[in-house]
């Protein structure tokens, strides 16, 4: 399983994430916050992407 996990603030613009379809009885997680402290502001966006399954 990949994805993108980060405790940033950090954008992703105009970009293609390919998902390689799962076996049967599992799924694809795109994205995950790893957030180090409860209070951070930080998050991950997705702005103008694609995200296609294979």
């Amino acid at each position: 399983m990949n994805f993108i996990l980060f405790d940033a603030t950090i954008p992703f613009q105009n970009c293609l994430i390919e998902i390689r379809i799962s076996s049967l009885k599992q799924y694809n997680t795109i994205t995950a916050q790893h957030k180090e402290l409860e209070n951070s502001t930080t998050g991950i966006m997705l702005q103008n992407c694609t995200i296609k399954a294979m």
